[in-house]
Protein backbone atom coordinates (compact mmCIF):
# COMPACT_ATOMS: atom_id res chain seq x y z
CA UNK A 1 0.00 0.00 0.00
CA UNK A 2 2.55 2.81 1.19
CA UNK A 3 6.34 2.11 0.50
CA UNK A 4 6.66 -1.08 2.51
CA UNK A 5 3.76 -2.92 0.89
CA UNK A 6 4.89 -1.74 -2.40
CA UNK A 7 9.10 -2.31 -2.58
CA UNK A 8 8.94 -5.75 -1.21
CA UNK A 9 12.06 -7.38 -0.97
CA UNK A 10 13.34 -9.46 -4.24
CA UNK A 11 14.04 -13.14 -3.75
CA UNK A 12 17.61 -12.54 -3.37
CA UNK A 13 16.83 -10.10 -0.54
CA UNK A 14 14.80 -12.70 1.28
CA UNK A 15 17.98 -15.27 0.94
CA UNK A 16 19.90 -12.97 2.20
CA UNK A 17 17.73 -12.55 5.56
CA UNK A 18 16.99 -16.60 5.50
CA UNK A 19 20.74 -16.51 6.26
CA UNK A 20 20.99 -13.88 9.14
CA UNK A 21 21.46 -14.96 12.55
CA UNK A 22 20.20 -12.08 13.88
CA UNK A 23 16.39 -12.60 12.22
CA UNK A 24 15.51 -16.22 12.71
CA UNK A 25 11.84 -15.95 12.86
CA UNK A 26 11.73 -13.46 10.01
CA UNK A 27 11.11 -16.06 7.24
CA UNK A 28 11.27 -19.94 6.70
CA UNK A 29 14.48 -20.85 5.69
CA UNK A 30 15.07 -22.55 2.22
CA UNK A 31 15.42 -26.03 3.96
CA UNK A 32 11.83 -25.67 4.87
CA UNK A 33 10.48 -25.35 1.77
CA UNK A 34 12.42 -26.92 -0.73
CA UNK A 35 15.33 -29.34 -0.80
CA UNK A 36 18.82 -28.47 0.26
CA UNK A 37 21.14 -26.13 -2.07
CA UNK A 38 17.62 -25.57 -4.43
CA UNK A 39 18.10 -22.02 -4.64
CA UNK A 40 15.94 -21.61 -7.40
CA UNK A 41 13.34 -23.66 -5.19
CA UNK A 42 13.55 -20.81 -2.89
CA UNK A 43 13.21 -18.07 -4.86
CA UNK A 44 10.24 -19.49 -6.48
CA UNK A 45 8.36 -20.09 -3.32
CA UNK A 46 9.60 -16.37 -1.96
CA UNK A 47 7.98 -14.89 -5.61
CA UNK A 48 4.91 -16.78 -5.21
CA UNK A 49 4.60 -15.84 -1.00
CA UNK A 50 5.24 -11.78 -2.34
CA UNK A 51 2.61 -13.00 -4.93
CA UNK A 52 0.12 -13.51 -2.30
CA UNK A 53 0.71 -10.34 -0.24
CA UNK A 54 0.39 -8.45 -3.74
CA UNK A 55 -2.97 -9.55 -3.96
CA UNK A 56 -4.21 -9.01 -0.76
CA UNK A 57 -3.35 -5.31 -0.90
CA UNK A 58 -4.73 -5.39 -4.51
CA UNK A 59 -7.75 -6.84 -2.91
CA UNK A 60 -7.78 -4.74 -0.05
CA UNK A 61 -7.23 -1.47 -1.86
CA UNK A 62 -10.48 -1.86 -4.12
CA UNK A 63 -12.37 -1.98 -0.48
CA UNK A 64 -10.59 1.06 0.80
CA UNK A 65 -12.42 2.70 -2.42
CA UNK A 66 -15.40 1.01 -1.84
CA UNK A 67 -15.50 2.12 1.69
CA UNK A 68 -14.68 5.37 1.10
CA UNK A 69 -17.90 5.63 -1.08
CA UNK A 70 -20.24 4.15 1.49
CA UNK A 71 -18.83 5.92 4.13
CA UNK A 72 -20.75 9.19 2.66
CA UNK A 73 -24.12 7.49 2.29
CA UNK A 74 -23.21 6.11 5.99
CA UNK A 75 -24.35 9.65 7.22
CA UNK A 76 -27.49 9.39 6.25
CA UNK A 77 -28.82 5.75 6.23
CA UNK A 78 -27.37 3.75 9.40
CA UNK A 79 -27.09 0.69 6.97
CA UNK A 80 -24.57 1.88 5.33
CA UNK A 81 -22.99 3.18 8.30
CA UNK A 82 -22.89 -0.50 9.50
CA UNK A 83 -21.35 -1.86 6.67
CA UNK A 84 -18.42 0.35 6.13
CA UNK A 85 -17.78 0.13 10.37
CA UNK A 86 -17.79 -3.49 9.76
CA UNK A 87 -15.23 -3.66 6.86
CA UNK A 88 -13.46 -1.08 8.36
CA UNK A 89 -12.91 -3.03 11.65
CA UNK A 90 -12.05 -6.39 9.72
CA UNK A 91 -10.25 -4.93 6.80
CA UNK A 92 -7.63 -2.65 7.26
CA UNK A 93 -5.63 -4.24 10.00
CA UNK A 94 -4.81 -6.66 7.20
CA UNK A 95 -3.24 -3.96 5.38
CA UNK A 96 -1.45 -2.83 8.67
CA UNK A 97 -0.33 -6.50 9.01
CA UNK A 98 0.88 -6.45 5.80
CA UNK A 99 3.16 -4.11 6.07
CA UNK A 100 4.66 -5.95 8.49
CA UNK A 101 5.33 -8.94 7.02
CA UNK A 102 7.47 -6.87 4.51
CA UNK A 103 9.54 -4.52 6.92
CA UNK A 104 12.81 -4.79 7.77
CA UNK A 105 14.59 -5.05 11.29
CA UNK A 106 16.89 -2.57 10.47
CA UNK A 107 16.95 0.76 8.68
CA UNK A 108 19.97 2.05 6.67
CA UNK A 109 20.39 5.08 5.15
CA UNK A 110 18.54 3.47 1.41
CA UNK A 111 15.50 2.42 3.78
CA UNK A 112 14.97 6.24 5.19
CA UNK A 113 15.08 8.00 1.64
CA UNK A 114 12.87 5.66 0.00
CA UNK A 115 10.44 6.22 3.32
CA UNK A 116 10.57 10.07 2.88
CA UNK A 117 9.78 9.46 -1.41
CA UNK A 118 7.41 7.12 -1.01
CA UNK A 119 6.01 7.97 2.53
CA UNK A 120 6.67 11.58 3.34
CA UNK A 121 6.70 13.71 0.42
CA UNK A 122 3.73 12.30 -0.76
CA UNK A 123 2.11 13.38 2.43
CA UNK A 124 3.44 16.71 2.52
CA UNK A 125 2.74 17.28 -1.27
CA UNK A 126 -1.21 16.28 -1.18
CA UNK A 127 -2.33 17.10 2.69
CA UNK A 128 -2.59 21.28 1.15
CA UNK A 129 -5.07 19.96 -1.20
CA UNK A 130 -6.97 17.72 0.95
CA UNK A 131 -7.20 20.47 3.91
CA UNK A 132 -8.25 22.88 0.64
CA UNK A 133 -11.49 20.55 -0.20
CA UNK A 134 -11.90 19.97 3.82
CA UNK A 135 -12.30 24.15 3.67
CA UNK A 136 -14.50 24.34 0.78
CA UNK A 137 -16.77 21.97 2.74
CA UNK A 138 -16.95 24.14 5.65
CA UNK A 139 -14.25 22.53 7.97
CA UNK A 140 -11.80 24.16 9.65
CA UNK A 141 -8.55 23.77 7.64
CA UNK A 142 -6.04 25.45 10.28
CA UNK A 143 -6.90 23.61 13.17
CA UNK A 144 -6.64 20.21 11.75
CA UNK A 145 -3.21 21.15 9.54
CA UNK A 146 -1.06 18.79 12.02
CA UNK A 147 -3.99 16.16 11.09
CA UNK A 148 -3.06 13.87 8.17
CA UNK A 149 -6.64 14.27 5.78
CA UNK A 150 -9.05 11.46 5.15
CA UNK A 151 -6.60 8.58 3.50
CA UNK A 152 -2.97 9.80 4.06
CA UNK A 153 -3.10 8.93 7.69
CA UNK A 154 -1.73 5.78 6.46
CA UNK A 155 1.20 7.26 4.87
CA UNK A 156 2.50 9.04 8.15
CA UNK A 157 2.07 6.08 10.46
CA UNK A 158 3.42 3.47 8.09
CA UNK A 159 6.35 5.98 8.12
CA UNK A 160 6.61 5.90 12.63
CA UNK A 161 5.59 1.87 12.36
CA UNK A 162 8.96 1.40 10.28
CA UNK A 163 10.76 3.00 12.51
CA UNK A 164 9.36 1.92 15.48
CA UNK A 165 10.29 -1.57 14.74
CA UNK A 166 13.83 -2.31 15.29
CA UNK A 167 13.34 -0.18 18.77
CA UNK A 168 10.96 -2.98 20.00
CA UNK A 169 12.63 -5.72 18.03
CA UNK A 170 15.46 -4.84 21.08
CA UNK A 171 13.05 -5.71 24.29
CA UNK A 172 11.56 -8.62 25.53
CA UNK A 173 7.74 -9.52 25.59
CA UNK A 174 7.78 -6.47 22.46
CA UNK A 175 4.16 -7.63 21.18
CA UNK A 176 2.42 -7.44 25.12
CA UNK A 177 4.15 -4.27 25.25
CA UNK A 178 2.69 -2.72 22.25
CA UNK A 179 -0.55 -3.51 23.20
CA UNK A 180 0.31 -2.24 26.55
CA UNK A 181 0.77 0.71 25.11
CA UNK A 182 -2.16 0.57 22.92
CA UNK A 183 -4.54 0.38 25.80
CA UNK A 184 -2.76 3.16 28.01
CA UNK A 185 -3.10 6.01 24.85
CA UNK A 186 -6.81 5.91 24.96
CA UNK A 187 -6.49 7.55 28.45
CA UNK A 188 -4.41 10.42 27.16
CA UNK A 189 -6.88 13.12 25.69
CA UNK A 190 -3.86 14.43 23.72
CA UNK A 191 -3.00 11.57 21.80
CA UNK A 192 -6.04 12.24 18.68
CA UNK A 193 -5.39 12.77 15.15
CA UNK A 194 -2.66 15.54 15.21
CA UNK A 195 0.21 13.37 13.53
CA UNK A 196 -1.42 10.33 13.19
CA UNK A 197 -0.52 9.55 17.14
CA UNK A 198 -3.24 7.76 17.43
CA UNK A 199 -4.05 5.57 14.99
CA UNK A 200 -0.25 4.99 15.13
CA UNK A 201 -0.35 3.59 18.46
CA UNK A 202 -3.36 1.44 17.81
CA UNK A 203 -2.17 -0.34 14.82
CA UNK A 204 1.28 -1.04 15.71
CA UNK A 205 0.48 -4.47 17.49
CA UNK A 206 -0.85 -5.63 13.92
CA UNK A 207 2.29 -3.89 12.18
CA UNK A 208 4.65 -6.06 14.93
CA UNK A 209 2.37 -9.46 14.88
CA UNK A 210 2.52 -9.41 10.90
CA UNK A 211 6.65 -9.03 11.42
CA UNK A 212 7.02 -11.60 13.98
CA UNK A 213 4.68 -13.83 13.42
CA UNK A 214 4.77 -13.74 9.25
CA UNK A 215 5.43 -17.25 8.40
CA UNK A 216 2.63 -18.54 11.22
CA UNK A 217 -0.23 -16.30 9.54
CA UNK A 218 0.25 -17.21 6.43
CA UNK A 219 0.25 -21.18 7.33
CA UNK A 220 -2.80 -20.50 9.44
CA UNK A 221 -4.60 -19.05 6.91
CA UNK A 222 -3.70 -21.55 4.10
CA UNK A 223 -5.65 -24.31 5.88
CA UNK A 224 -9.34 -24.92 6.46
CA UNK A 225 -10.12 -21.94 4.25
CA UNK A 226 -13.80 -23.38 4.12
CA UNK A 227 -14.38 -22.82 7.93
CA UNK A 228 -12.34 -19.64 8.03
CA UNK A 229 -15.00 -18.25 5.34
CA UNK A 230 -17.80 -19.29 7.36
CA UNK A 231 -16.20 -17.57 10.35
CA UNK A 232 -15.97 -14.58 8.05
CA UNK A 233 -19.54 -14.27 7.38
CA UNK A 234 -20.85 -14.78 10.96
CA UNK A 235 -17.87 -11.82 12.09
CA UNK A 236 -19.35 -9.31 9.11
CA UNK A 237 -22.81 -9.86 9.68
CA UNK A 238 -22.60 -9.70 13.48
CA UNK A 239 -20.57 -6.75 14.04
CA UNK A 240 -22.56 -5.09 10.93
CA UNK A 241 -25.56 -5.76 13.18
CA UNK A 242 -24.06 -4.76 16.15
CA UNK A 243 -22.84 -1.13 15.03
CA UNK A 244 -26.33 -0.81 13.71
CA UNK A 245 -27.82 -1.73 17.24
CA UNK A 246 -25.55 0.36 19.50
CA UNK A 247 -21.62 0.24 19.39
CA UNK A 248 -21.01 3.64 18.47
CA UNK A 249 -19.10 3.68 14.86
CA UNK A 250 -16.31 6.10 15.74
CA UNK A 251 -14.24 3.24 17.68
CA UNK A 252 -13.26 2.29 13.95
CA UNK A 253 -11.43 5.69 13.27
CA UNK A 254 -9.11 5.14 16.15
CA UNK A 255 -8.19 8.65 16.18
CA UNK A 256 -9.93 9.44 19.90
CA UNK A 257 -9.28 8.36 23.30
CA UNK A 258 -11.89 6.77 25.29
CA UNK A 259 -13.48 9.93 26.49
CA UNK A 260 -15.24 10.27 22.83
CA UNK A 261 -15.20 7.03 21.14
CA UNK A 262 -15.54 3.54 23.58
CA UNK A 263 -16.66 0.08 23.29
CA UNK A 264 -17.03 0.07 26.84
CA UNK A 265 -17.40 3.37 28.81
CA UNK A 266 -17.17 1.15 32.32
CA UNK A 267 -14.13 -0.22 31.45
CA UNK A 268 -12.49 1.30 27.94
CA UNK A 269 -9.43 -0.33 27.66
CA UNK A 270 -10.98 -3.67 28.25
CA UNK A 271 -13.15 -2.91 25.65
CA UNK A 272 -10.49 -1.63 22.54
CA UNK A 273 -8.75 -5.07 23.90
CA UNK A 274 -12.14 -7.00 22.83
CA UNK A 275 -12.06 -5.23 19.64
CA UNK A 276 -8.13 -6.15 19.20
CA UNK A 277 -9.39 -9.67 19.06
CA UNK A 278 -12.12 -9.44 17.40
CA UNK A 279 -10.28 -7.91 14.79
CA UNK A 280 -7.24 -9.97 15.04
CA UNK A 281 -9.66 -13.27 14.36
CA UNK A 282 -11.56 -11.16 11.19
CA UNK A 283 -8.52 -10.43 9.49
CA UNK A 284 -7.37 -14.10 9.45
CA UNK A 285 -10.55 -15.25 8.50
CA UNK A 286 -10.58 -12.55 5.41
CA UNK A 287 -6.99 -13.62 4.27
CA UNK A 288 -8.00 -17.32 4.07
CA UNK A 289 -11.10 -16.46 1.27
CA UNK A 290 -9.02 -13.88 -0.20
CA UNK A 291 -8.03 -16.02 -3.59
CA UNK A 292 -4.39 -17.43 -4.08
CA UNK A 293 -3.65 -16.07 -7.86
CA UNK A 294 -5.28 -13.43 -9.84
CA UNK A 295 -2.60 -11.61 -11.69
CA UNK A 296 -4.74 -8.01 -11.78
CA UNK A 297 -4.91 -8.51 -8.27
CA UNK A 298 -1.32 -8.66 -8.46
CA UNK A 299 -0.60 -5.47 -10.40
CA UNK A 300 -3.12 -3.65 -8.50
CA UNK A 301 -1.26 -4.36 -5.36
CA UNK A 302 1.67 -3.41 -6.46
CA UNK A 303 0.43 -0.12 -7.46
CA UNK A 304 -1.68 0.72 -4.32
CA UNK A 305 0.17 3.11 -3.18
CA UNK A 306 -0.88 5.17 -5.98
CA UNK A 307 -4.35 4.26 -5.62
CA UNK A 308 -4.26 4.97 -1.67
CA UNK A 309 -3.24 8.67 -2.41
CA UNK A 310 -5.23 9.55 -5.19
CA UNK A 311 -8.52 7.68 -5.44
CA UNK A 312 -9.77 9.85 -2.62
CA UNK A 313 -10.08 12.34 -5.41
CA UNK A 314 -11.87 10.70 -7.57
CA UNK A 315 -13.95 9.81 -5.41
CA UNK A 316 -15.12 13.05 -3.91
CA UNK A 317 -15.89 13.90 -7.27
CA UNK A 318 -18.37 10.79 -7.74
CA UNK A 319 -19.98 12.07 -4.48
CA UNK A 320 -20.77 15.49 -5.68
CA UNK A 321 -23.10 13.60 -8.80
CA UNK A 322 -24.43 11.26 -6.61
CA UNK A 323 -25.55 14.54 -4.62
CA UNK A 324 -26.84 16.08 -7.21
CA UNK A 325 -28.67 12.80 -8.48
CA UNK A 326 -30.29 13.13 -5.12
CA UNK A 327 -29.15 9.56 -4.09
CA UNK A 328 -27.51 10.69 -0.89
CA UNK A 329 -30.05 10.84 1.88
CA UNK A 330 -31.97 7.98 1.10
CA UNK A 331 -29.96 5.11 -0.69
CA UNK A 332 -31.12 2.03 -1.56
CA UNK A 333 -29.35 -1.20 -0.83
CA UNK A 334 -29.00 -1.52 -4.00
CA UNK A 335 -26.44 0.54 -4.66
CA UNK A 336 -23.73 -1.59 -3.05
CA UNK A 337 -22.98 -3.99 -6.21
CA UNK A 338 -23.36 -0.74 -7.97
CA UNK A 339 -20.61 1.06 -5.91
CA UNK A 340 -18.62 -2.26 -5.22
CA UNK A 341 -17.89 -2.55 -9.64
CA UNK A 342 -17.67 1.40 -9.40
CA UNK A 343 -14.74 1.21 -6.73
CA UNK A 344 -12.67 -1.54 -9.16
CA UNK A 345 -13.05 1.22 -11.84
CA UNK A 346 -12.03 3.94 -9.87
CA UNK A 347 -8.75 1.79 -8.23
CA UNK A 348 -7.78 0.58 -12.10
CA UNK A 349 -7.97 3.67 -13.55
CA UNK A 350 -6.02 5.72 -10.33
CA UNK A 351 -3.38 2.71 -10.86
CA UNK A 352 -2.61 3.69 -14.41
CA UNK A 353 -1.10 7.01 -12.65
CA UNK A 354 1.29 4.71 -10.88
CA UNK A 355 4.60 5.73 -13.35
CA UNK A 356 4.22 9.14 -13.47
CA UNK A 357 3.58 9.60 -10.04
CA UNK A 358 6.55 7.80 -8.57
CA UNK A 359 8.89 9.06 -10.78
CA UNK A 360 7.43 12.36 -9.56
CA UNK A 361 8.28 12.20 -5.93
CA UNK A 362 11.60 9.92 -6.76
CA UNK A 363 12.98 13.07 -8.83
CA UNK A 364 11.83 15.43 -6.06
CA UNK A 365 13.35 13.06 -3.07
CA UNK A 366 16.65 13.20 -5.03
CA UNK A 367 16.40 17.75 -5.85
CA UNK A 368 16.19 17.29 -2.16
CA UNK A 369 18.38 14.65 -0.72
CA UNK A 370 21.32 17.17 -2.23
CA UNK A 371 20.72 18.93 1.22
CA UNK A 372 20.23 16.16 3.58
CA UNK A 373 23.57 14.21 5.07
CA UNK A 374 24.33 10.29 4.16
CA UNK A 375 23.36 7.82 7.28
CA UNK A 376 26.32 5.66 7.96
Amino acid sequence: MAESLQNQPTPDEVERHVASDSEPRRLNTPNDVVPQGDADGARTAAKARFDYLDIIKGYLIILVVFAHLIEHFGTYDPVFRAVYSALSLHGLPIFVIASGMVAKPLLGDKDYRKMVAKLLLPLICLQPFYLALYARAGGDAMRHILDPQWLLWFLLSLLLWRMMLPLFLRVPLALPLAVGITLAAGYAQFIGADLSLSRTLYFFPFFLAGYLWRDRVLKIVSTARVLWGLLFIALLVGTALWFLHGLDSAVVYHDRGYDQAAVWKDYPALGRLALLVLSSIGCLAWMAIIPRSSKFLVRMGQRSLTVLALHGFVVLVFLKLFNMAGWTYSPSPLLFPVLLVLSVAIAWGVSLFDGPFNRFFDWLAAKLSRFVPRIP
